[in-house]
C-alpha cells in the first residue's frame, strides 16, 4: 500500500506540474494578445508626414495661410483613386515665401499627419512646393 501512495503523490504532482506550465502558456498568451493592440496603437501614434496635392485659392502672408481647393492624397498616401477633399486653410510653415505660390497654381504640401483636422478643414504645413 505504500507503493499505491508513492506512486499516487507521484503523478498527483506530476500532474500539478502540468497544470501549472499550461496556466502559465495560456497566462502568456493572453497577456500577449493585450499587448498586442497597444503595440499597434503605439505604432499608429508614431507621428508621420502625409503629402497632399491642391490648387492655390488665395495667399495671406500676414496670417501666414494659405486657402487652396481641390486637396487630395497625393498617390504615395493613399490606395485607390484620389478624392477631392474640398478647401482647406494651410498654416504656412516659418519663413515660407509667398511669392512663390498665388492663385491657380498647384503645390504639394507636407503635413504632420496629427494637424490635418479634417472637421475643421485645417493643416499645418511642413512645407509647400509649387508644381
Amino acid at each position: 500500500m505504500r507503493t499505491s501512495k508513492k506512486q499516487l503523490l507521484l503523478v498527483g504532482s506530476l500532474g500539478l506540474i502540468i497544470l501549472g506550465i499550461a496556466i502559465a502558456s495560456i497566462v502568456d498568451r493572453l497577456t500577449s494578445a493585450n499587448n498586442a493592440p497597444s503595440d499597434i496603437r503605439a505604432r499608429a501614434g508614431v507621428v508621420r508626414n502625409l503629402k497632399v496635392n491642391a490648387t492655390v485659392t488665395t495667399t495671406d502672408p500676414i496670417k501666414g495661410t494659405v486657402t487652396v481647393t481641390n486637396l487630395y492624397l497625393s498617390d504615395q498616401n493613399r490606395s485607390g483613386d484620389a478624392k477631392d477633399l474640398g478647401m482647406w486653410l494651410v498654416t504656412a510653415p516659418p519663413q515660407f515665401n509667398f511669392s512663390t505660390i498665388h492663385g491657380g497654381v498647384n503645390v504639394v504640401i507636407e503635413v504632420k499627419a496629427t494637424s490635418f483636422l479634417i472637421d475643421k478643414h485645417t493643416l499645418t504645413a511642413i512645407s509647400i512646393v509649387p508644381q
